[in-house]
């Protein structure tokens, strides 16, 4: 009794916050492990201390403890963390290399594991929501940092700081707020994926000095950066923002030592459309020489057949797995669409081409593609050559926005007809098709091209296939094999009763004898 009430008036002068809470001690585990914890409600505990079993190096905090004194009286492990600054909750525990946080338990505390330097591995329960400030600090030999699984909204001020192993963090989809100093001089981190949380801020030094991080890429629900918050971080080559309107961005947030004013190859990857925003939005991204590299992103989905299209003001690199055409002409009665590949996959492609875009694998399903788009600087591609050098006519038209489909040069031209990639109503026959009735302009999507043919005397097609195979005759059948699809002629006219001849169905040549 004379112990625990030393304990406790050593607890109150120290300033832990539960220190009216009982105090007991558990039951030896099975490795001979004995807990000390408090409890305010007779019911749920926080571990705040323990002495180690003989030899052991594996520690897990258990969901439960029964105490010694009442040994028929459980309690719920809610949190585990001593309360007292500078104290973990053992202070010689540099024999521990594995740490297990059981299932139900929500908070690691204040402290809790500081500078526990034998630690390599931790698991961490999905009911986890808080870690606390200094929790980890110090836990030199842990090398990944695996919080995926939890329910983290937090991480405290100096969490991990000085974990100068660490080289990845998998975050969790829960987590919200990056305290200060949270990952200071972690200086091995490789990269930082926040995207798939809904971090609001990061607060200031939080990654100061972490000298390895590459790269970062940022949700779109990021409100604020702190002063100093990737302060010293030398390596980063490119820092991908998701935010429609740039952050609020603390001074010297991305600023080196050698230079504040200057981050030497560092891009800066913003979404569709906001370059001008994210350039002139903060003197504090000025600092990132990538900011003159600015880098929209944009996508681009390919349909089942293997086609899609695609239009950007400013040049790109042709993505991996697609090729780049232009339709240079019609033919056969101006039933054909005549295709000339220009661009293979990692092409540079020049600033306002509008391009078919093709897969140069079979496809199961729909595939969306990004485009990272040369927006600002020095990299915008106005002297790539185009077409490798050759000029070829293009018939593609296409608008950085939403809007009105135009010719050419930019105008709504009712001498033309106007087409867009798509399904017929069945969602048969990928081709050309007029986009609004009688072939007039129609309302097209952001980074999409369109098709414009010249009106002549030879009357009004409102389909026209391709050249590449998609039109060619597979086969001559009787007309009672055909069950299913729709019957088009080479002029592009539906054809409800066919006869024998020659038609395109399901996007194929077929001869009905």
């Amino acid at each position: 009794m004379k112990a625990k009430l030393l304990l406790l008036m050593t607890l109150a002068l120290m300033g832990w916050s539960n220190v009216w809470a009982a105090v007991y001690y558990s039951v030896a585990d099975s490795y001979g492990n004995i807990f000390q914890f408090s409890s305010s409600d007779n019911s749920t505990a926080i571990i705040i201390g323990v002495t180690f079993g003989a030899n052991v190096t594996s520690l897990t905090i258990p969901a439960t403890v029964w105490s010694n004194e009442t040994s028929s009286k459980k309690f719920t492990v809610d949190g585990v963390g001593s309360g007292v600054d500078t104290h973990a909750i053992n202070l010689s525990a540099s024999a521990i290399t594995s740490l297990t946080i059981s299932e139900g338990i929500s908070s690691i505390y204040s402290w809790a594991f500081v500078n526990w330097t034998g630690l390599t591995s931790i698991s961490l329960p999905s009911s986890l929501k808080s870690i606390g400030n200094t929790a980890f600090g110090g836990c030199t030999g842990i090398t990944s940092l695996d919080l995926s699984g939890t329910a983290v909204s937090s991480i405290g001020e100096y969490a991990f700081q000085g974990c100068s192993n660490i080289t990845g963090i998998s975050f969790p989809s829960t987590l919200t707020t990056i305290y200060s100093n949270a990952f200071i001089n972690c200086s091995k981190i490789t990269s930082l994926d926040l995207s798939g949380t809904v971090v609001s801020s990061i607060g200031e030094h939080a990654f100061e000095n972490c000298s390895k991080i590459e790269w970062i890429k940022y949700p779109a629900t990021l409100n604020s950066i702190g002063t100093n918050g990737f302060f010293d971080c030398t390596g980063l080559t490119s820092i991908t923002f998701n935010r429609s309107t740039p952050p609020s961005i603390g001074t010297n947030a991305f600023a080196i030592t050698a230079d504040p004013n200057y981050n030497a190859s560092c891009i800066v990857k913003v979404p569709d459309g906001t370059t001008a925003d994210y350039s002139a939005a903060s003197t504090q991204l000025n600092q990132i020489a990538g900011i003159h590299h600015i880098h929209e992103l944009s996508n681009v989905t390919i349909t089942t057949a293997g086609w899609g299209t695609y239009y950007n003001t400013y040049g790109y690199t042709m993505p991996a797995g697609v090729e780049g055409y232009i339709i240079t002409s019609t033919s056969n009665a101006g039933a054909k669409a005549n295709l000339k590949k220009v661009y293979d996959p990692g092409n540079e492609v020049v600033a306002g081409i509008a391009l078919l875009w093709k897969s140069t694998e079979p496809l199961t399903d729909t595939k969306t593609f990004t485009v990272e788009a040369l927006s600002s600087g020095s990299e915008k591609p106005a002297t790539w050559p185009e077409y490798g050098g050759t000029a070829y006519t293009n018939l593609l038209n296409g608008s950085q926005t939403a809007g009105n489909t135009t010719d050419l040069n930019g105008n709504v031209n009712s001498g033309f007809y106007y087409y867009k990639l798509s399904y017929d109503s069945d969602g048969n026959n990928l081709g050309w098709y007029w986009g609004a009735s009688d072939g007039a302009a129609f309302e097209s999507g952001a980074h999409k091209a369109w098709l414009i043919v010249a009106k002549t005397g030879a009357g009004a097609r409102s389909f026209i296939g391709f050249d590449d195979g998609t039109t060619a005759i597979e086969s001559v059948v009787k007309k009672a094999e055909i069950n299913d699809g729709v019957y088009y002629n080479l002029q592009g006219l539906r054809v409800d009763n066919p006869t024998k001849g020659l038609y395109i169905v399901n996007g194929k040549k077929v001869v009905i004898k």
